[in-house]
């Protein structure tokens, strides 16, 4: 894209490759290859680096804090960054003055952004007020960027398989039970309502939106560093549509999981119906004119020609599947919470 005071946020979720593009993308700023791009930078003995990518993750937990009245809590900053956490939101302020002075495009990149998915008002606020910031130092139409991958109910058991050992979760089938009916989404399982529905929520914030497709950028023999430096960073380098880092590599290729506890004909249910509301997803998203979906030749839309009908609804499924899962509760890192009396919600 033409660079002239444009900023792009790199917003999650997790476990789609977004770690391995951050990394992509903070050795390209080492390495003086970002182009007209510029990321955060930070003095440490004398030397200028490249922001560490978990002072994003820092800043975003300080503007949820700002929309919550809580700043000056910790919020582990001084574990991530050099600086305090009272420092993180005027230091950034800094950056983000000192880059549109030099007319020159952001990129910042952090998962914790992600939250906003669960439409809370802390959240919402966060996205809302980096926006805001973006807009205020001088940048243009701020842009969010958002990696789908799918089919989603892989992406559900790779976040799933990911977390459990280290945050004590149930079984995939109680879990996903706890995804499927839990309104508004638990902040600790916002990332699992996919990136469709984060590219939905940033979009009714008022950004720009680009949705980078794994699967498609695998199709073609790319890797998703591949596609955001080349189609849509416009990075010098690129040669058939591939970036010359050599972390711009398929690294990001997803395992696959087949220890959850769903047997075949119940995961054939689940993936249909997250099919079907992924496609009505993808439907709403070419409706609107400020989204880019990427590669340019993606597979998104063609994904969902001909895909066969759910055999149950969302609604159905829980009812059938999810019963004895209600009558208990769900997990935010090793702590339970039963649920209401009346079924699921948060107690």
């Amino acid at each position: 894209m033409n660079c002239s005071l444009s900023a792009v946020a790199l917003i999650g979720p997790h476990k789609t490759g977004s770690t391995h593009l951050q990394a992509f993308l903070s050795h390209s700023a080492s390495q003086g290859k970002l182009g007209s791009w510029m990321w955060p930078t930070e003095s440490v003995g004398g030397r200028t680096r490249p922001v560490s990518i978990k002072a994003f993750s820092c800043l975003a937990g300080q503007l949820r804090r700002m929309g919550a009245g809580q700043l000056g809590i910790d919020d582990h900053c001084p574990f991530m960054t050099n600086m305090s956490s009272e420092d993180v939101l005027p230091w950034f302020d800094q950056q983000l003055r000192h880059i549109a002075a030099a007319r020159g495009c952001l990129v910042i990149a952090a998962e914790g952004f992600d939250l906003s998915m669960g439409n809370q008002p802390t959240a919402a606020y966060q996205a809302t007020t980096l926006r805001s910031w973006l807009l205020n130092r001088g940048f243009l139409a701020p842009t969010a960027m958002v990696v789908v991958r799918s089919p989603r109910l892989e992406h559900l058991e790779s976040g799933w398989s990911f977390f459990r050992s280290k945050e004590g979760w149930p079984g995939f089938r109680e879990w996903s039970c706890h995804v499927l009916t839990t309104r508004p989404p638990h902040p600790a399982f916002a990332w699992a309502a996919g990136g469709l529905a984060l590219a939905q929520t940033y979009l009714r914030l008022g950004w720009n939106v680009v949705v980078v497709d794994s699967n498609g950028a695998k199709g073609e023999g790319l890797d998703i560093a591949d596609v955001v430096a080349c189609q849509f960073l416009r990075l010098p380098g690129c040669v058939s549509g591939k970036a010359s880092s050599p972390l711009a590599t398929n690294t990001q290729n997803a395992r696959v999981h087949n220890d959850n506890d769903l047997d075949p004909a119940t995961r054939l249910e689940l993936d249909s119906i997250l099919q079907g509301e992924d496609c009505e997803a993808i439907a709403w998203l070419n409706s609107q004119s400020n989204v880019t979906l990427l590669p340019a030749s993606t597979s998104l839309s063609r994904r969902c020609n001909g895909s066969r009908p759910q055999s149950l609804t969302r609604e159905a499924y829980v009812q059938v599947h999810c019963a004895d899962a209600a009558a208990r509760g769900y997990w935010v890192g090793k702590e339970y919470h039963p649920f209401n009396k009346g079924g699921y919600g948060h107690a």
